[in-house]
């Protein structure tokens, strides 16, 4: 009765084979243009991570790029299958070049991002790319083995361990363990803690607590949840913010705090406000270009030193933070002679925002060096361009004055770009040859949370309502979501 009602006189509800062709079909629809898409593209990158949800194992990979035309970010997703076998260093590494291969993708790729997992980290170790110094690569071309060539059945692109997910390792646990183990803060450190997560408790479980919040603050506590970065700093500040918080705690029946205790937490937020203000720079998956990790992290750590002002009980906080991020951005931060910091620094100087003065000759250098290089690669050779003359009657109105110098087309516009005072995107229209070099070093996004809120939404998916579904269908039902714009 149910199913005439829905029908009606002039409807009829599709079978269930009916609604699989027509999934199937605009899947495939979607696919072909994604693959037309992703065929015009010159820089790509690629996030990849394994998730687990009722228990059932997927790996997913989404990619992203720069439109050429409105120098936007745009994603799409490749696949999110699930895995039947374990999660292997080997394992990881077959899939990811099956998916690259079936997407057509080569060389086009410039980096893949994963989290800092040891499987990630050891299938890049054994099939990435590894970049070699001259005099290694001239000794290995003289005296390589083909057998070692013939061992390696592919080759993965260069490997990108995500940025957030490093800084949030280190807030999650170097900021913990120092804290916990440090004789001057451990024991406030614990007791204020603790009575922040007594309220986070009450506050989730208790409609009344809910109630008490709500009428002495109008916000509700933010309840920390360890795959959602910053939330822990989040839950704090929120928490620090409660203009009644004594009051709030005897209605809630809660420890209140100690003076001692609220001097920490504010000192704790005074710290960490810093590191989570870039944390929400760095995950940002739109304007967030790879250029800005050199910047943001330059700038984190002179913020760092300046919060060590007027510290009375995190004294050594600061200090303990800037000491995990140069050890864990030691390439980055410590070897400015080295390839990693030279892209840094490139990709850097090529967003407008980011002009970085104070390295103008080095930025010319780079960036004059890299357009070329691209020029070359392209087939286009820029000629010297010789400045204007006078007119036909050169030779009758001769000064002896110096023969016109030709001028350096590529030099000429790195310069201009660099002292241009505009800092927006669309500027770069005015110098093709620096858009170029933007264009292929900026692909690279700085962290794999868009992976991850591509889980979020499979886990609905694949919820125990919809176990029936076919792997195949939850893989098509999950990519035609999310790239709906590709349809």
């Amino acid at each position: 009765s149910f199913k005439q009602l829905v029908e009606g006189p002039n409807t009829k509800v599709m079978t269930r084979k009916t609604l699989t062709n027509h999934i199937d079909a605009t899947y495939r629809t979607m696919r072909t243009k994604t693959m037309a898409r992703l065929a015009d593209i010159k820089s790509i990158c690629t996030t990849v991570d394994i998730w687990t949800a009722h228990n059932k194992s997927f790996f997913g990979m989404t990619c992203h790029w720069i439109d050429p035309t409105s120098l936007q970010r745009v994603s799409a997703v490749l696949t999110c299958t699930q895995i039947h076998r374990k999660h292997t260093f080997d394992v990881i590494a077959s899939l990811i070049d099956e998916i690259h291969t079936s997407f057509s993708l080569g060389d086009e790729v410039v980096r893949t991002i994963t989290d800092n997992g040891a499987n990630f980290a050891k299938a890049f170790k054994e099939y990435g790319f590894q970049e070699e110094d001259e005099e290694t690569a001239e000794v290995d071309h003289k005296f390589g083995l083909i057998s070692d060539v013939i061992d390696q059945p592919f080759q993965l692109p260069k490997h990108q361990r995500c940025t957030t997910h490093t800084l949030n390792l280190l807030s999650a646990y170097d900021i913990h363990k120092h804290l916990s183990c440090t004789s001057s803060t451990s024991a406030v450190y614990r007791s204020s803690i603790a009575k922040c997560s007594a309220l986070w408790s009450k506050a989730s479980h208790s409609c009344k607590a809910y109630e008490v919040i709500e009428v002495n603050t109008n916000r509700k506590l933010i309840v920390p949840c360890v795959t959602r970065w910053n939330s822990f700093y989040n839950a704090v500040e929120r928490v620090m913010s409660v203009e009644y918080l004594s009051i709030v705690c005897d209605e809630m029946g809660v420890a209140k705090f100690k003076m001692h205790e609220i001097s920490f937490l504010k000192e704790y937020c005074k710290v960490l406000k810093p590191l989570a203000m870039a944390l929400d720079i760095l995950q940002g998956e739109e304007k967030c270009y790879y250029g800005y990790l050199l910047p943001t992290l330059l700038k984190l750590v002179d913020r760092l030193q300046h919060s060590k002002v007027d510290l009375k009980v995190a004294t050594s906080l600061p200090d303990t933070i800037i000491t995990s991020i140069r050890k864990q951005f030691a390439l980055l931060l410590d070897n400015t002679e080295g390839k990693p910091f030279q892209e840094a620094m490139l990709t850097a100087v090529t967003l407008p925002v980011f002009k970085l003065e104070d390295k103008r000759e080095y930025a010319k250098m780079v960036v004059n060096e890299e357009a070329r290089k691209i020029s070359s690669e392209a087939g286009t050779t820029l000629p010297l361009q010789q400045q204007d003359t006078v007119g036909n009657y050169d030779n009758f109105f001769d000064y002896h004055q110096p023969a016109p110098q030709a001028v350096d087309v590529i030099a000429d516009e790195v310069n201009k770009f660099l002292c241009d005072s505009n800092i927006s995107l669309a500027c770069m229209s005015t110098y093709p040859n620096t858009r170029e070099v933007f264009l292929k070093f900026n692909a690279t996004i700085l962290s794999s949370a868009t992976v991850e809120r591509l889980f979020s939404l499979g886990a609905r998916v694949v919820a125990p309502r919809w176990n029936r579904l076919s792997d195949k269908c939850v893989e098509e039902l999950i990519l035609l979501r999310y790239n709906k714009d590709f349809l």
